[in-house]
């Protein structure tokens, strides 16, 4: 934030330095942008020269123009340790907005947020706000009593949205909630303190009075007076005691009354007919009123979206005289500087629409298809019949009507029918047939009356063909006629074979078919080629159509599987023999890449091998198999070795491939823990055997044993210095361990017990430390002391 280095208003007049113009002005150290008396309509700052009295001395001011008309900063700008959007920053972040400083004067510099709560602090009582401190690290550690200043600068503008300057009690409000450590001695306001005005809250009696850091012992501020336009600074006076210093706050911005909030809200109510269903669509002219149920609005302006006068009547009626689409406008405002609202809503204004039907028709028909034309959506159909859709089949003589509704414009238009039953002479399309199957009859299945003509003179019902030629139907009732024409071809019947039933193998298709010049074909299966492939067992069926003339043929398949023999990979073991067996049906031959022949082959080693079956149909198959060598497990115990009296000893065999182990005391676990010597036998077992390996452990009484350094990091070994060897015969013990400036760090009077590396809750570093051992055996004093590595 750019702060304000001038803060000086210069009483006497002085005139800004324009060559040879001087234009007298009082000019203050910071301006509303906009004022137009000055010249500067843009926010910023600017750096001017200007003539003083009538002395003509030269001064250069740096002016800092705010915003005219703006809000407040929100309630959140003021919390401790928030990102500005509702969260927290993270631990060791400084704060964007706060600042601390041992002195009012300053330097100050940006408050961090702590690493971690101290001892007896209360977490945050606000989810948008954390701790801060003039350090973090330690966190907000110090020695002595001090006083700390913790300072937030913002802007004001200069007036509210509702005109009232910022320089006015109570236009902007603070409200503060604290929690410090210990106490706060005073609150400022642009340098005013403002314990005064705060009714005793500030400052406590005792400097160092324990104030916050609890939740129910939080200060709540009200700061209202004493704020200004442009630059406004706020500082926290806080009395600390040692060790720690923190700080903790969340803030509300508050005004005067806020004016009313305007809500435009108006309904429509058609009022002359026309309407439908929906009150904000209607036919044209379509008259609406509009009913105002504006909230807190005392002036209205309406504009009715048709290009005519704005009206500013509370609930205005008006006409619409053409279709088309209105957009409303009704703009609510308030004599109480409530922000001005709108609110729009489109009406719909229809034409009736066009139904035409068509002119009164006379038709040789049993039917006719009634629509109207132009087509409409979004409408609803009537028909006379009760039919709904947009089109209707009349299949009677008579007067038919169809009203349209459109937006509950309707309108209607009527057709009168004159129905002649239609005769339709239909032979069929043109054709051939097989010289086999002639003749030919040609059919005329018309209603009782009609007068028949066909093209041999005849007026028979039917009529044979036995030769190619074209031949045709005239038909003749009640003044409807209709004739129709056919050519019908006389086709030599041609032959098909595809010969006789066959076995093959689904993996190699076999081609089957025939052809005939200038014929079409169709297979059972789909395809419409003279030949096909096919590898499935099915019976065939071929259909030759020339020229009309059809013929078919059938075959039946039968497909063989390929041979399937499953070889499945496995493991081998030393000296073991698999047989791997691919036998499949009699009559099939075999081929091992071993050069065998036989269905199955015996194998003692690893590797791959494969087999080729061939079936007794020569349907081929194969398959592979990988046999992986799997050793005996390995198992050993190492040199033999010793076992403290005292101490017991862990034997942890070295293994490989052994799925299990089996120790000669009956145990089965991975590891055996001893404490008398002997001979001890661990055997390993997995599936391909066993192995077996022997250790001999000699017992022996061990002395005290202190180590000279450790590694506490965590993985089990060694993480903890502790007195090792015969513990057992030590009596009145003490171990003590020392930094080298001499701090206790550790004490213990349990012998199975030692230092993990760990002061206070915090791990100790890489350094030598100092131990202390004090214990008696069968009443013999004794007292060890020494160093020791701690190593990470």
């Amino acid at each position: 934030m750019q702060r304000l280095l001038l803060l000086f208003f210069l009483s006497t007049a002085i005139m800004r330095y324009d060559g040879n113009a001087q234009i007298v002005h009082n000019i203050y150290d910071t301006l509303c942008s906009g004022d137009v008396l000055y010249g500067y309509n843009t926010t910023g700052i600017y750096r001017d020269t200007f003539r003083v009295g009538s002395t003509d001395s030269i001064r250069v001011l740096d002016l800092t123009v705010i915003p005219r008309i703006g809000a407040a900063p929100l309630p959140r700008w003021f919390n401790t340790g928030t990102n500005g959007s509702g969260g927290t920053l993270p631990a060791l972040s400084p704060d964007s907005r706060w600042r601390v400083s041992t002195n009012m004067g300053g330097p100050y510099n940006p408050a961090v947020v702590m690493s971690y709560v101290p001892p007896n602090y209360s977490a945050s009582a606000w989810p948008d706000c954390a701790w801060i401190s003039h350090q973090a690290s330690t966190p907000g550690s110090h020695s002595g009593n001090m006083i700390y200043y913790y300072r937030i600068d913002f802007l004001l503008p200069c007036f509210d949205s509702c005109g009232s300057s910022f320089n006015t009690d109570s236009v902007f409000c603070l409200m503060l909630d604290i929690l410090v450590d210990n106490s706060v001695q005073e609150v400022y306001v642009n340098g005013v303190p403002q314990s005064a005005s705060l009714g005793g809250v500030i400052p406590v009696a005792n400097p160092y009075g324990y104030v916050g850091f609890q939740n129910a012992q939080k200060l709540s501020l009200t700061l209202c007076s004493g704020w200004k336009r442009g630059y406004n600074s706020l500082i926290v006076q806080i009395a600390s005691g040692a060790p720690y210093a923190g700080f903790l706050a969340q803030a509300s911005v508050n005004a005067p009354p806020p004016p009313p909030a305007v809500q435009a809200s108006f309904d429509i109510d058609p009022v002359v007919g026309g309407a439908s269903s929906a009150v904000d669509t209607g036919c044209a002219p379509f008259t609406v009123h509009f009913l105002n149920s504006s909230v807190s609005a005392t002036g209205f302006i309406w504009d009715f979206g048709d290009g005519s006068p704005q009206s500013n009547v509370d609930s205005p009626t008006h006409t619409y005289h053409n279709p088309g689409a209105y957009t409303v406008t009704l703009i609510a405002s308030s004599a109480l500087c409530g922000l001005p609202d709108t609110l729009q809503k489109v009406i719909m204004v229809y034409d009736y629409p066009v139904v035409n039907l068509g002119p009164d028709t006379v038709l040789c028909s049993d039917a006719i298809l009634l629509q109207s034309k132009p087509p409409y959506t979004d409408v609803g159909y009537l028909w006379n019949s009760g039919a709904t859709t947009p089109s209707w089949t009349a299949t009677q003589s008579g007067s038919y009507w169809l009203e349209i509704d459109r937006y509950g414009c309707a309108a209607r238009d009527s057709i009168d029918l004159v129905l002649n039953y239609a005769v339709q002479a239909d032979l069929g399309n043109d054709t051939g047939i097989c010289d086999r199957d002639q003749p030919l009859i040609l059919y005329a299945n018309q209603p009782p009356g009609a007068h028949l003509l066909w093209s041999n003179g005849l007026s028979d019902t039917l009529m044979e063909v036995v030769r190619t030629g074209v031949y045709w139907l005239h038909v003749a009732l009640n003044g409807c006629e209709s004739s129709d024409t056919i050519r019908v071809t006389m086709v030599p019947t041609p032959v098909v074979d595809l010969g006789p039933d066959s076995i093959i193998c689904e993996q190699f298709p076999l081609r089957i078919g025939w052809t005939v010049p200038g014929a079409m074909y169709s297979w059972n299966t789909g395809e419409e080629t003279s030949h096909t492939e096919v590898s499935a067992t099915n019976d065939y069926v071929l259909t030759i159509n020339l020229d009309g003339c059809i013929v078919r043929d059938t075959i039946g398949i039968t497909a063989m599987p390929e041979p399937v023999v499953e070889l499945n990979d496995q493991d081998i073991c030393p000296e073991q023999t698999i047989i791997l067996d691919a036998t499949y049906r009699t009559g099939s031959t075999y081929s091992w890449n071993t050069g065998e022949i036989t269905p199955g082959i015996a194998v003692q080693s690893a590797g791959t091998y494969w087999v080729k079956i061939v079936s007794e149909h020569r349907c081929i198959g194969n398959d592979t198999v990988l046999l992986t060598f799997y050793p005996k497990p390995v198992v050993m115990l190492g040199p033999d070795t010793v076992v403290c009296e005292e101490t017991p000893l862990v034997l942890v065999p070295f293994r490989i491939n052994a799925d299990s182990l089996y120790w000669s005391d009956g145990s089965v676990e991975n590891t055996l823990m001893i404490r008398h010597g002997g001979e001890y036998i661990v055997t390993a077992v997995n599936k391909c055997g066993l192995t077996m390996d022997t250790i001999g452990v000699r017992q022996r009484y061990c002395d005290i044993m202190i180590p000279d350094a450790f590694t506490p990091n965590g993985d089990a070994k060694n993480d903890v210095f502790r007195v090792l060897g015969n513990v057992e015969r030590m009596e009145g013990f003490r171990l003590t361990i020392f930094n080298r400036w001499g701090r206790e760090l550790f004490h213990t009077q349990d012998r199975r017990k030692g230092w993990d590396g760990i002061y206070n809750g915090h791990a100790m570093g890489v350094d030598t430390y100092v131990y202390m051992l004090e214990y008696s055996i069968e009443g013999a004093p004794y007292l060890r002391k020494g160093n020791f590595h701690l190593i990470r």
